[in-house]
């Protein structure tokens, strides 16, 4: 469903209310005449999108062959610029519909370095939610089998490793009688079942109402199951998947009038049980619609960052009520009919965010770091208005599908283009032959490959039908157009666990020059918000590859993830789909810094649930003024709740006279996960050498029988000198008065009291100022010249 705004439905809602509204909706020439207050028309910008209802249209079926066409051939790859022939009849083809093709098990020849696309096949549904499962099958499901809007018929269970033909497909019907079409959905931790939450509802026979139900889905029995209901009703909503497993809920539509849901909700994976944030509301200003399904990310704080469509970025959190921070940092504008996906940017960092905003532009942005950092990459060839981005098994993403305008034939875009992270550009790649638009989906298969298919449900087309693609590394790079040597993974750990050092063994003669754990994936409506890509740190001794798992689960959490390893020439191993394990963390602090004698010295507490590992350093980085300095580390494990000082190990670091700012980043190279990671500094200042000085104040002051008393303290850093007397001057209604000293030096910390040494000075009856200033003719330097002045009021009888 795509609505012109939310707040024209709210005003449209209200007027409903009041009974003055009438709706007529008309579309005159990009205007829409959505109806009318008294006798007044109120009128929208109609940009490329649905108005106020998802309808199913009549539109031509694909089954894969073109429209209505039994069998069909693919399109040949084509250069920037050129667009296909809408698909018509096609009079012969590779295989007749419903043959056996299988996926899995080998790649097919003919492809080079801008990839592959393999045969277009029956698909018993419109594939537009896709979800890998933990064994290696995908779920689908949103319309029927003719491709109608509605997903309370059926749901189809994909065997990639049976082929593309109907044996590999189990088509189940939906028992539960909720409507799934445009839903949210994702894994419930390591248990293997999917939470799928919200959707369409139909109330009087008129759709595009929301529900609040929740069905979850067990694969081991193919079954769907009712689980209770949400707080609140939503169509079209987001699933964030928390670091603790838990799973967030953002916006989702209420129904065709009272606009989006603005207040998220939290499930509870371990109690089953449902929270409204009600100190976060997510209001949808004019001409954008935020309850569309929100661009939500976990950040490397263990915060969720919402990439709004107006280009704000806010900063969520889900203790208690929850709150909703505006960050500052500012995206282009765009629209949620644009592709985001999570990916590695050029320094390795796997908290950036990939987002495609208006006019092509594509912006990165490092939740990393509060406020995040977004810079503009290279920008698209092609505007992809519901289009996708996959994040591929070497960390590139494939940009797919899309159309210039909203769900148009005319401007479909068939030709890929992939991200090369390094250089922040993109590469025109190979040609799909069907088009991708609204309600397409893709998802990365284990074997590397990328599954493409759906759109429709409203058309153009009714595409009950998908494609493989088989990115550039699957090809050997002599331009042959022929499957590249697969590495082997031989055995693998069953289980992993954050922090975890484990033993892959691979095929004999594999060089292995990266090891990528890849989250599942659940796409939907241009947006997977599981994917996912941690680097794994790894050694290798001829057979046998040894990594370490050491994410946080901020990027890392709880569930299913395919473990590829890539070869010497890129080209990755069929993945296995690992469960990394919830466990129990370290989180290692910074509680005191001081330096001497060109030496740190920090100590560190492991304030978290569990001991760092047992046979891994705990290191320190020492930096002055933000230059790297020297290091220092202790043997693990340390306990949790306990503390160790941590010296210098490396080199002496002399820092020069004056006023600096030393820091030690304890975990500073990421040796091991911890719950959290942005609490690993600390800084503080310090004076060295010959700049060390005193600095002198009046900490109180008296007046009486003709004398003043004073109490200085040396607040520096350093003693005054010796032998330099510290007087105070004394005044009265700002003229001097007399004047009281005593002898230096004053230690640093310590505090003298100075009494009248000058003439005694009687103050007349009646309310006066009296003022102490301390140093007042500057017999030394201080490091703080500007307090050394006290005043106070008295009355004087």
């Amino acid at each position: 469903m795509r609505l012109i705004n939310t707040f024209l439905q709210s005003a449209s809602y209200r007027w409903a209310t009041l009974g003055v509204f009438t709706k007529v909706p008309i579309y005159i020439g990009g205007i829409i005449v959505i109806g009318l207050a008294g006798s007044l028309p109120v009128v929208a910008l109609f940009n490329n999108e649905w108005f106020t209802q998802e309808k199913s249209k009549s539109a031509p079926v694909d089954l894969g062959y073109g429209p209505n066409a039994p069998v069909g051939t693919a399109r040949p790859n084509l250069k920037l610029g050129d667009v296909p022939a809408i698909p018509q009849s096609r009079a012969a083809a590779p295989a007749a519909n419903g043959a056996n093709q299988t996926v899995n098990a080998a790649v097919p020849a003919g492809g080079n370095q801008v990839g592959f696309f393999g045969p277009v096949f029956s698909w018993p549904i419109i594939p537009l939610h896709v979800a890998l499962l933990p064994d290696g099958r995908v779920l689908s499901y949103g319309t029927d089998q003719n491709g109608n809007q509605g997903g309370q018929f059926v749901y189809d269970v994909w065997d990639p490793t049976l082929g593309n033909g109907t044996a590999a497909h189990t088509i189940l019907t939906n028992t539960t009688a909720t409507d799934l079409f445009c839903s949210t959905a994702s894994l419930l931790g390591t248990s293997g079942k999917m939470l799928i939450a919200g959707g369409d509802l139909t109330v009087n026979g008129v759709r595009n109402y929301s529900n609040n139900n929740v069905e979850v889905f067990t694969p081991a029995q193919n079954s769907l199951t009712s689980a209770g209901q949400m707080i609140y009703p939503r169509w079209y909503p987001t699933t964030v998947t928390l670091p603790t497993s838990d799973k967030l809920i953002l916006g989702g539509l209420l129904s065709p009038t009272a606009g989006g849901e603005p207040t998220p909700e939290l499930f509870s994976v371990a109690s089953s049980t449902w929270t409204a944030l009600n100190g976060i509301t997510i209001t949808t200003p004019s001409n954008t619609n935020e309850w569309y399904y929100p661009r939500a990310f976990v950040g490397a704080d263990n915060t969720t960052y919402f990439l709004s469509q107006a280009g704000n970025i806010f900063r969520l959190t889900t203790a208690g009520a929850g709150t909703m921070q505006d960050t500052g940092a500012l995206l282009n504008g765009g629209t949620n009919d644009y592709p985001t996906v999570m990916s590695l940017d050029k320094n390795g960092n796997p908290f950036s965010i990939l987002a495609v905003r208006n006019n092509k532009v594509v912006q990165a942005v490092d939740i990393s770091q509060n406020p995040p950092v977004v810079s503009t990459v290279g920008s698209l060839n092609y505007v992809r208005d519901m289009g996708n981005l996959t994040l591929l098994a070497d960390g590139s993403i494939l940009a797919s599908g899309g159309s210039a305008t909203f769900n148009d034939l005319n401007s479909a875009v068939y030709q890929t283009e992939l991200y090369n992270r390094l250089t922040g550009t993109w590469t025109l790649g190979a040609t799909a032959a069907t088009p991708r638009l609204y309600h397409s989906a893709t998802l990365l298969l284990p074997d590397g490959s990328v599954l493409t298919g759906g759109g429709g449900a409203p058309g153009p087309i009714s595409e009950l039908n998908a494609e493989i693609y088989y990115p550039p590394y699957l090809y050997a790079k002599d331009g042959s157009g022929n499957p590249a040597t697969r590495p082997t993974i031989a055995a693998a750990p069953a289980t992993l666990s954050l922090n975890q050092t484990f033993t892959m063994q691979v095929g004999a003669g594999d060089t292995i020059s990266a090891v990528n754990l890849i989250r599942v994936g659940f796409n939907t409506h241009a947006y997977d918000p599981e994917q996912r890509l941690i680097p794994i740190p790894f050694t290798q001794n001829g057979a046998y590859v040894t990594g370490m798992l050491n994410a946080a689960p901020s990027l890392a959490p709880p569930g299913y993830y395919m473990l590829f390893v890539l070869n010497s020439n890129g080209v990755p191993a069929i993945a296995p789909i690992i469960p990394v394990l919830q466990t129990n963390l370290p989180d290692v602090v910074v509680t005191s810094l001081s330096y001497a004698s060109s030496t740190f010295t920090a100590v560190v507490t492991n304030q978290g649930a569990a001991a760092t590992p047992a046979g891994v350093v705990i290191g320190v980085g020492y930096s002055v003024d933000g230059a790297w300095a020297t290091w220092g580390a202790v043997d693990g494990p340390l306990a949790a709740g306990a503390s160790v000082t941590v010296g210098t190990n490396g080199n002496l670091y002399t820092i020069p006279n004056g006023t600096h700012t030393i820091t030690a980043n304890v975990n500073d190279i990421g040796r091991f996960a911890e719950s959290d990671i942005t609490n690993n500094k600390d800084s503080q200042t310090i004076t060295v050498g010959g700049n060390a000085l005193p600095d002198v104040v009046v900490t109180s002051f008296s007046y009486a029988n003709g004398a003043f008393t004073a109490v200085v303290k040396n607040q520096g850093v350093a003693a005054t000198p010796a032998g330099v007397v510290i007087g105070v001057g004394y005044s009265v209604d700002g003229a001097w008065a007399t004047w009281g000293a005593a002898d230096g030096p004053l230690a640093a910390g310590a505090s003298a009291t100075i009494g009248t040494n000058g003439n005694l000075y009687t103050i007349p009856a009646g309310t006066h100022t009296i003022t102490a200033n301390v140093n007042d003719v500057g017999r030394f330097a201080e490091s703080n010249m500007a307090n050394n002045t006290t005043s106070q009021m008295i009355v004087v009888p």
